[in-house]
């Protein structure tokens, strides 16, 4: 891999927002070529596309090989890797990438949630409809033997009437 760097003369000038980054003391806010401001803007989630918050992409926008920055540039590794814990600590996520993954896994959870309270719910339904489809069928019954019951009876009473009024 090879990549291009840029070498930092002490009287370079830099963008005031390669200034806003704070290095840790007695370190120059150009060093690792203005790496900790570069790496605030990051954890302030300006990742560039396709990129995310992480060491790699640090060692990318500092124009400086990743090899370097973990033995010539170790504090300026150390410095962003805790910020960027302490932001995620505090509810932060710097990287927009994992921002969307997280949003999701949420969003899934939440249906998966909201997926087994349907299910339990359509049977907790399914049994009330059996349950009610039973009453149903033992009403049926019982109005059917109430009516053979009556006509039963009508048919007794029409005998009894036929046999006391001679009327056939």
């Amino acid at each position: 891999m090879t990549q291009e760097t840029r070498p930092i003369a002490s009287d370079a000038v830099l963008d005031p927002l390669e200034l806003a980054g704070s290095p840790p003391p007695g370190v120059s806010p150009t060093a690792g070529g203005g790496g900790f401001a570069r790496a605030t803007r990051l954890l302030a989630g300006q990742v560039p596309p396709g990129g995310a918050c992480d060491v790699k992409m640090l060692a990318r926008e500092a124009d400086i090989f990743r090899a370097a920055l973990y033995r010539t540039w170790g504090h300026l590794k150390e410095e962003f890797e805790k910020r960027r814990a302490a932001a995620r600590a505090a509810g932060q996520q710097p990287d927009p990438g994992e921002a969307r993954v997280a949003r999701l896994r949420d969003l899934k959870q939440r249906l998966i949630g909201k997926l087994a309270r349907t299910h339990t719910e359509l049977t907790q339904l399914k049994e009330r409809h059996q349950l009610l489809l039973s009453v149903l069928a033992a009403k049926d019954d019982e109005l059917q033997r109430l009516r053979r019951e009556i006509n039963a009876r009508w048919e007794d009473t029409r005998k009894l009437s036929s046999h006391y009024f001679g009327a056939d």
